[in-house]
């Protein structure tokens, strides 16, 4: 830390007495790297330089009233803790890298710190440097290499580590015994080399979607080629290399052999695991696989579904065009399910014209609904066979583990069983073993039909709840409406907890937040000819905000219509926002330059991520007490704490969900002042929002 620091650091530890004059020594506020110091105890900064207020990018009174956390070095309380008791502990801190997030780019810091006493109270000096990108790759690999030299040497597993394009940067002993290249010849080739078929590559591009999602990566199934030429099945577990912006910027894995590949070995490509007129596997290959993921779901708890598809009336196919075009037939078939299956999905020639799908993925229901929707639309297309179109359906069984069966033979018995139920006219149809979960599906896939014709109708409304503000004596007035996507049916209003998720998954959550934002900015534009000016808010969904047309899509929309965008407020959840997704980026920050207010909505997490969303534009949190009541108290916050937080920042507060005078009274003692809930008003039409602010004029 250099030779004034170390004098810094030893006046420090001799405990001199007052605070203020050691921190105002010449060689402290000179020094040209940040230093700071701050309680052991809950992270706050209690001194620092000029050196770290450029770097944190804040006030002084700011730095002043907040903590290591809000400005992003650490990415939770427990990192910076354990950190706390390894200084203690070690009495000098080794360096170490962190990255801290800027306007949505990773810098990295290398940090080196020490144990102090100020005021009689345990604190740490630190001084932060930048770290180059050698620096931190260097740093990177050394503990990658140690955790995988461990790893493989305990598990015999092969590790490999490849840049964006897929070439080979990194790996190990056992990946080169595997292969059977040698290290420089594994290092000159890329991953797609040794893949069996370009189709794999798929795995690499989900992975990367994957990088903004925050999903983890699952073990799947490959097939590798070895320098000879011959095929290796592999079981491996992919993970995602960001750069210093947080985008993807390569991948690393641990791979083994599985089992299948010793006894595929001794057959031919053709022999008793493959199917020879589709080359998928077969029904032996596939009852072994289905046991050994039994075997792993039991240990698990976790459930697999399995789906038999029998191509209704197939014979009269190969009556009609004959035998040879019926094999072609179910070609195309085997290659176009295996298209549009994940490749987490296994699939296999189950038995003539039948193919069986296995899913594994969780959550189960999800999983089995997104694959039935891709051979339902499959099957509603004619099918192009030797130039030749024609029309196909199919009766599809599912069945799901352990509830139907808790072996591969009753589970297979009893899907068999559901098949042969089923009466088919001319589209395909899906029956599940169990009556209730086949009640819900068929309930759910006639839900997402009739969805599709509402958004392309006017059966899509708005409804309006007030958002209040109040005054000390408990008097409160309107101050804006938060606009709720309605689904009208002559049975009622259905709210967006019945059908917006089914809008996420059908990719028709952004089509239903235009057609609020439509609807609200002409109630917006009715209320200010009758003299109500109030604030609007608009919830986003994920697909809007990372639909790259939006924002101009919104503001153009707001300029026509004559709206004063700081009457707009747009709400979107707050791990939409911090996802640090490039396009969620853009968007929200062509809004903010625009005019329009965001406010984070479903807050109580850490505190620490409030600097975040400020920095990206955001002008308040929503906070919904109800919420907070399950939350434990460890590691999170009370409403009162998120209110002291916020304000500090400069970010306001709304409370939502206020459905009762408990709720109501955890807002009074937060002192919050925006507020909305049932317990004031639910939501209405845009007239009724009228009448209701004239009621409280009068009051």
């Amino acid at each position: 830390m250099g030779k004034t620091s170390n004098r810094f650091l030893s006046a420090v530890k001799a405990r001199e007495p007052k605070w203020g004059a050691v921190s105002s020594t010449l060689f402290f506020e000179l020094c040209p790297l940040p230093l700071c110091v701050t309680r052991a105890r809950d992270g706050l900064i209690i001194a620092f330089n000029d050196a770290f207020v450029n770097l944190a990018n804040m006030s002084r009174d700011d730095l002043l009233k907040t903590n290591t956390m809000a400005f992003g070095v650490w990415r939770d309380e427990s990192a910076r803790l354990d950190f706390v008791d390894n200084v203690v502990k070690d009495e000098d801190q080794s360096s170490i890298i962190v990255d801290k997030n800027k306007d949505g780019v990773f810098s990295y810091y290398k940090i080196r710190s020490a144990p102090i006493v100020v005021n009689m109270e345990q604190a740490i000096i630190s001084c932060l440097s930048e770290a180059t990108e050698e620096v931190v790759t260097r740093s990177r690999c050394e503990r990658t290499a140690k955790r995988f030299e461990e790893l493989s040497d305990a598990m015999r597993d092969c590790y490999f580590c490849c840049d964006i394009s897929g070439r080979f940067t990194d790996l190990n002993i056992a990946m080169c015994m595997l292969l059977g290249y040698s290290e420089n010849e594994l290092l000159s080739l890329t991953f797609n080399d040794i893949l069996s078929s370009g189709r794999y590559w798929r795995d690499i591009e989900t992975l990367y979607a994957q990088t903004y999602n925050l999903v983890y990566a699952e073990t799947i199934e490959q097939e590798w080629l070895k320098k000879d030429r011959t095929v290796a099945h592999i079981e491996v577990c992919l993970f995602v290399l960001k750069n210093g912006k947080g985008e993807p910027s390569g991948f690393w894995g641990v791979a083994r052999e599985t089992s299948a590949y010793s006894a595929s070995e001794k057959t031919s490509k053709h022999g008793l695991y493959s199917d020879q007129l589709t080359e998928l596997p077969n029904r032996a290959w596939l009852t072994e696989r289905l046991n050994r993921m039994i075997r792993r779901s039991r240990i698990a708890k976790e459930k697999i579904a399995i789906l038999l598809v029998d191509i209704h009336r197939f014979r009269l196919v190969n009556d009609a065009y004959g035998y040879g075009f019926g094999d072609a037939a179910l070609k195309e078939l085997a290659n176009l399910t295996d298209s549009l299956l994940r490749t987490t999905d296994l699939l296999a020639r189950f038995d003539g014209d039948k193919f069986m799908v296995v899913v594994g993925s969780q959550p189960i229901e999800r999983g089995v609904l997104s694959v039935l929707r891709r051979f339902l639309k499959m099957f509603g297309e004619p099918i192009a066979i030797r130039n030749q179109k024609i029309k196909l359906s199919a009766r599809i069984g599912i069945g799901v583990f352990p509830a139907d069966g808790e072996d591969v033979e009753s589970l297979i018995k009893r899907v068999e069983e559901t098949l042969s139920k089923i009466v088919i006219k001319n589209e395909s149809v899906f029956r599940f073993v169990s009556d209730e979960l086949d009640a819900k599906v068929h309930d759910r896939f006639h839900v997402e039909k009739m969805l599709s014709n509402a958004i392309l109708s006017d059966q899509i409304i708005a409804r309006y709840q007030p958002i209040n503000a109040f005054l000390p004596d408990g008097a409160y007035y309107i101050v804006g409406a938060e606009a709720y996507a309605r689904w009208s049916q002559p049975t009622g209003e259905l709210s967006p907890n019945h059908f917006m998720e089914i809008a996420d998954e059908l990719g028709a959550s952004a089509g239903i937040d235009r057609k609020i934002y439509e609807i609200a900015l002409g109630d917006l534009s009715e209320w200010i000819k009758n003299g109500l000016e109030i604030k609007i808010t608009i919830n986003l969904s994920q697909g809007s905000l990372e639909d790259s047309t939006f924002a101009k899509w919104a503001i153009a929309l707001a300029k026509s219509r004559n709206i004063d965008p700081k009457m707009i407020c747009f709400d979107a959840r707050y791990n939409s926002l911090v996802c640090d997704k490039q396009s969620v980026y853009k968007t929200v920050s062509e809004l903010c330059a625009a005019g329009f207010d965001f406010c984070a909505d479903d807050f109580g997490e850490e505190t620490s991520l409030l600097s975040r969303l400020k920095k990206l534009g955001v002008s308040a949190v929503k906070v919904a007490p109800k919420r907070l009541r399950f939350i434990k108290e460890e590691g999170y916050n009370s409403l009162q704490s998120i209110k002291m937080s916020a304000r500090s920042i400069g970010l306001e507060l709304r409370v939502a969900g206020i459905e009762d005078e408990s709720l109501e009274r955890k807002a009074n003692e937060a002192g919050a002042q925006l507020r909305q809930g049932f317990l004031y008003a639910k939501a209405m039409s845009a007239e009724e929002i009228v009448k209701y602010a004239r009621e409280q004029r009068l009051k």
